[in-house]
């Protein structure tokens, strides 16, 4: 490493002992780009996001009051010695959109756009479709000078009341606070020489009562005001203005109001136009700006809307902070995408390039930006506009850690760092590193099975027609926003889990046909496995182990129940720290602390089930056995050897049955879940993969294709999203999507054996 030149030009990391972490000093160039490397479990990812963003956050916490710490959680202490020329960090998971969030919504459109509509839009009555709107004293006096001018009017007081109230009461009251006349018939009467007993005030319910007469023009703005505020203040908020030979009426209401029927409605606020309160408030919908309603943006593409917002905003209004992220997003080519969709639909790569814009939107300098896997789902060209995105952020003034293993990216950083087995070591050309095939067993299904999926109208995708093996690793590929991720998870996945009829699809029709053997759909898409447990627990062995240890003589004497031996319920675990083996305390003015338990010193369980033995060891004890000793240990134990076999087999055997889950590597919680669903595969089972290869090492790569080999090798049929070459000419059948992405996309270009493309291809 080279030596520090200047302290403020660097971060700089001193004794990084955190995870698999040993000892590490590191430099990063401050304003640079930074690309770590290295196999998981290696430490790369430990460093970036357990070492650097987690002691950003810390720091930014303890800068907070002690209020604003309660109300945001708490955060340990990193294991390291020293760390400076920290800035504030954001980090971004590969594909890490929260799940049900729509498109303006990411990009901080739709509260922007919200307010225009409230401000700008015309309302139009549910009942007529008149123009609705409310007017503010002085606003209502400005209309009536531009409508009236020189005209003489009358400013009324719309008085209403219940049947019960009779009018001699009325009219007596309004003459002692000095109101006289009332305008009936179009005349204009004084109340004292009504005939309240005349049958037109029989089960009259109000009168229009008049505040003043006068000439807009001529009159000072100020009583124009104050005759409208008495208006109202009498009137519950209406006022009306009678002009001409009383034939022309203008209703201008405090409340939001129909000018040509009159009828009122609750008063919209710029919360009712936001997609989740539309139902709700049904006159938002009638609501129009520049001809268009606000719920006609959600089928119009981003590049749309975008200059639809141009059009409408005034020159000072464009550099707004929502703008400049649909800027950026149409930018990395994304202006295909509806304004209205949700994020789910997305395939990786859009959601990548969706994240890439709304960093370079933000406009922030001074950040530390950390990005896992940020080539995700992108290959080719479709890669440089990430890649112009990264370089961008760090001419903004901003420091960039990627956590990538892509040739592309590594050529573009300023610096490569390689973590292997918790070290810095010097970095092998990945390009040369072979990934040797894995020798594929013969599939356990059917050969001649094969499913039929028939799709017209969801989202981008044409009228296609595909036929693929069971039984077999199936490849979806093609370009980012082609249409593969659409798809197997927004119309396949669905459709199979509903039986495999015919059905009507959110937009578009579904018929699928040869699923019928099918039994049981595994999803497998990133983000969805419980986090916090241990691995023991997350494996389904914790109920076996601890019916192992109730089953003892010891155990069964003392009347131990199995549940005992289990951190997830009360009776057997640590009453202080309630089996986590540390105790955790807020000094509100100071710094958090953990601090191991004092009572179980961090072994988790009360003294007396400790005391409990299985062949030499007691629960802690097992709870520290790495997956390869267990599976050693328990070797005539069925259910358990079966269980830590498939761990150990997808790489997990080093690590330790009471590791919790959150702290495992992005590829190891997928090989945490392959192993899980490899104890129980059956041949009627089909796995759905979204772009597995995501953030792994190519020397991992053999180890992810023998894991998916071994689910094909027992029976299973196994659907990947993917575009790693390894895993394209891996597969046994591929379906090529496109030919370009969104609009371009949606069709099928291909589809069988990889080796028929590649004699096309030659």
């Amino acid at each position: 490493m080279k030596k520090i030149a200047q302290a403020k030009k660097v971060i700089s990391v001193r004794g990084a002992s955190q995870g698999p972490l040993k000892n590490v000093d590191l430099e990063i160039p401050l304003k640079g780009l930074t690309c770590f490397t290295g196999r998981c479990g290696g430490g790369s990812r430990v460093m970036a996001v357990e070492v650097l963003y987690a002691e950003s956050r810390r720091r930014y916490m303890l800068a907070l009051t002690p209020f604003e710490r309660e109300n945001l959680g708490s955060i340990g202490r990193v294991d390291v010695e020293h760390i400076s020329g920290l800035p504030p960090a954001m980090y971004f998971e590969s594909g890490g959109i929260k799940r049900g969030e729509s498109l303006a919504t990411f990009l901080q459109l739709e509260a922007l756009l919200a307010q225009l509509w409230h401000r700008n839009g015309v309302c139009h009555c549910l009942q007529c479709k008149g123009p609705c709107r409310s007017f503010s004293a002085a606003e209502a006096a400005a209309e009536a000078i531009s409508v009236f001018k020189d005209e003489q009017i009358l400013i009324v007081g719309p008085l209403k009341w219940k049947n019960e109230t009779a009018i001699e009461s009325m009219v007596h009251e309004l003459l002692r606070a000095g109101f006289t006349r009332v305008l009936l018939g179009g005349e204009i009467v004084r109340m004292d020489e009504l005939d309240t007993s005349a049958e037109i005030f029989l089960n009259a319910q109000g009168l229009d009562v008049v505040i003043d007469r006068l000439v807009p023009a001529r009159s000072s703005k100020n009583r124009i005001i104050e005759a409208i505020g008495n208006a109202r203040a009498m009137a519950s908020g209406t006022s009306l203005l009678v002009g001409g030979q009383r034939d022309q009426r203008l209703l201008l209401n405090k409340q939001l109001s129909c000018l040509d029927c009159g009828k009122s409605y609750p008063d919209l606020v710029p919360e009712d136009f936001l997609q989740d309160s539309r139902r709700e408030h049904p006159l938002v919908n009638l609501v129009e700006l520049a001809g268009k309603r606000i719920k006609d943006l959600d089928e119009m593409r981003l590049d749309e809307v975008s200059a639809f917002i141009e059009g409408v905003l005034g020159e000072g209004e464009r550099d707004l902070g929502g703008l400049r992220m649909l800027k950026a997003a149409l930018d990395l080519g994304l202006g295909y995408l509806k304004y209205g969709r949700n994020t789910e639909d997305l395939s990786s790569g859009e959601k990548q390039r969706l994240i890439m814009g709304s960093c370079l939107g933000s406009g922030l300098t001074g950040i530390l930006y950390i990005f896992e896997a940020p080539l995700v789902g992108s290959r080719g060209r479709e890669t440089q506009p990430l890649l112009k995105g990264l370089r961008a952020l760090v001419d903004q003034g901003n420091t960039v850690v990627a956590l990538e293993h892509a040739a592309q990216l590594r050529e573009i950083a300023d610096e490569v760092i390689n973590f292997s087995r918790g070290r810095i070591e010097p970095g092998e050309d990945l390009n040369s590193v072979i990934t040797s095939k894995p020798k594929r067993q013969q599939p356990g299904g059917g050969a001649s099975a094969k499913l039929f999926v028939q799709v017209e109208g969801a989202h981008n995708l044409k009228r296609i027609e595909v036929e693929f093996p069971l039984h077999r690793l199936v490849c979806f590929s093609g370009v980012s926003g082609s249409g593969k991720s659409v798809l197997l998870n927004g119309v396949l996945l669905p459709a199979l889990k509903s039986g495999g009829r015919a059905r009507k699809a959110r937009k578009g029709s579904i018929n699928i046909s040869g699923g019928e053997q099918i039994r049981r759909i595994v999803d497998l898409q990133p983000g969805q496995s419980s986090r916090g447990k241990l691995l023991l627990v997350e494996m389904g062995g914790a109920e076996f182990l601890a019916g192992l240890f109730a089953a003892t003589a010891a155990a069964s004497q003392r009347g131990y129940p199995p549940e005992w031996f289990q951190l997830d319920v009360a009776g057997g675990r640590c009453t202080k720290c309630e089996g986590r083996g540390v105790l955790h305390y807020d000094l509100e003015f100071l710094e958090d602390i953990s601090l191991v338990c004092p009572v179980c010193e961090g072994r988790r369980f009360r003294p007396e089930i400790l005391d409990i033995t299985h062949r030499g060891q007691n629960i802690h004890d097992v709870l520290e056995m790495t997956i390869e000793r267990a599976s050693e240990h328990f070797l005539r134990e069925q259910n358990l050897r079966k269980i830590f076999a498939a761990a150990t087999f997808c790489g997990l055997g080093k690590r330790q049955l009471g590791t919790s889950s959150e702290h495992l590597e992005k590829a190891e919680s997928l090989w945490l879940r392959l192993a899980v669903e490899l104890a129980r595969v059956r041949a009627t089972d089909l796995f759905i993969l979204d772009n597995p290869s995501a953030g792994v090492h190519p020397e991992d790569l053999q180890l992810l294709l023998q894991i998916l080999d071994e689910l094909v090798g027992r029976g299973a049929s196994v659907l990947v999203s993917e575009q790693h070459p390894e895993i394209i000419s891996a597969a046994d059948w591929l379906v090529e999507m496109g030919p370009g992405g969104g609009p371009q996309g949606g069709m099928v270009m291909a589809s069988g054996h990889p080796r028929e493309f590649a004699k096309k291809a030659d």
